[in-house]
C-alpha cells in the first residue's frame, strides 16, 4: 500500500503540472491534483515508517475521499453533455481516487483479519 500510495501522489502531481502546462498556465485550478499529490506523497512516505503507517494510511484515504468528492462536479458536467478537458481529467480523477479506496479497504480488511500486512509492526 506504501508503494501504491506515493505512486498515486507522484501521479496527481504529474496530472496536475501537465494539465497546467496544457492550458497554457492560464489558471491555478489545473494545479488542483497537484494540490492532493503532495500531501499523497507525504503520507505513502509516512506509511514506510511503521512508527507512522497509520496516521499515513487514514491520512491517505481522506485526501482520496476528498478528492473522489471533489471530482464528481466533472463526472456530472460529463453527464450533461459537456467533454472539455477538464471534465475528463476529473473523470479519470474521480475513477482513480475510487480504486485508490477500494485498494485501501481491501488493505484494512486483510489486515483486520491478521492475513494482511496492516499489522503493526509489518512495514
Amino acid at each position: 500500500m506504501t508503494k501504491l500510495t506515493l505512486g498515486f501522489g507522484v501521479a496527481l502531481v504529474l496530472v496536475g503540472v501537465i494539465g497546467y502546462a496544457a492550458s497554457g498556465a492560464a489558471g491555478t485550478t489545473a494545479l488542483v491534483p497537484a494540490f492532493f499529490g503532495v500531501p499523497m506523497a507525504v503520507a505513502g512516505w509516512m506509511m514506510a515508517r511503521p512508527c507512522s503507517r497509520f496516521a499515513g494510511l487514514y491520512s491517505a484515504v481522506a485526501l482520496a475521499a476528498i478528492l473522489t468528492l471533489g471530482s464528481l462536479r466533472g463526472v456530472k458536467a460529463l453527464l450533461g453533455g459537456d467533454s472539455s478537458v477538464a471534465s475528463l481529467i476529473q473523470l479519470s480523477l474521480f475513477v482513480a481516487s475510487i480504486a485508490y479506496l477500494v485498494a485501501a479497504g481491501r488493505e484494512g480488511v486483510s489486515g483486520s483479519r491478521g492475513g494482511g500486512s496492516a499489522r503493526p509492526g509489518s512495514a
